[in-house]
């Protein structure tokens, strides 16, 4: 049987430099609402992230401005894409942290995407978003990688509820997450328990990325199984 793909990719400022040109009219109306350099900054990374990725795994796309594709959220805060107004099929999930963009697209299946840069949480954080199970696991883990395991739990999370377009509306406590380590072309899975109808089905993976001195972790949700497929953005 052939797995649906889920296109991700990855872009880093400093190999970019995105500017309003590759916005359409309703992406500059929104980028003046923001009036934080780093909010507009970050915002613009993954707009051009997600726009260069769907011109590289959509045929469609391919030799269309990037200003012609205007990437909206829905109510739920969900991303999607409109090709001169027209709503594109498939599945659009964005992530941008200190410079970073993350994202991933699939045509068929629910996905979800996320970036965290690794660094210190405070013990109220676990105490307050993670379930007595995680707080086990961190527990269990050496000092050296307990920073690491603390955000790729907090970020797979994020992705599980990206999936469902759920955003932090629900209980960060309500889904569970167990890491694994062994590695997979890069990729590691993780399990999680949730009561989001037809979660038993999704799939999670999550990997440490080091850039620059800096570790970050990149997590995958996925409504099934999946073939996870990188595309090259800079």
């Amino acid at each position: 049987m052939t797995l649906p793909p889920v296109y991700w990719g990855l872009l880093v400022a400093h190999d970019s430099e995105p500017d309003e040109a590759s916005l359409s009219p309703a992406e500059k109306k929104h980028l003046e609402s923001l009036h934080f350099a780093k909010r507009r900054a970050e915002w613009m990374l993954g707009r051009y992230a997600a726009k260069r990725l769907l011109a590289a795994c959509l045929a469609e796309l391919k030799f269309v401005s990037l200003n012609h594709i205007t990437i909206a959220n829905d109510p739920q805060g969900a991303p999607f894409v409109t090709l001169d107004d027209i709503r594109q099929p498939g599945c659009l999930s964005i992530s941008h942290r200190s410079g970073m963009a993350f994202c991933a697209f699939a045509q068929d299946i629910q996905v979800g995407a996320d970036i965290e840069l690794v660094e210190p949480k405070s013990p109220v954080f676990v105490e307050d978003f993670f379930t007595s199970m995680e707080q086990q696991q961190l527990q269990q883990t050496p000092l050296t990688s307990r920073d690491l395991v603390t955000c790729a739990v907090w970020s797979a999370k994020e992705a599980v509820l990206k999936t469902y377009k759920k955003g932090l509306r629900l209980d960060t406590r309500a889904i569970d997450i167990s890491l694994e380590w062994e590695a997979v072309a890069g990729w590691r899975r993780f399990k999680f328990a949730s009561p989001l109808p037809g979660s038993e089905n999704c799939v999670g993976w999550w990997q440490e990325h080091v850039l620059h001195g800096d570790k970050w972790v990149l997590t995958l949700c996925t409504s099934r199984t999946a073939s996870l497929v990188q595309v090259s953005l800079s």
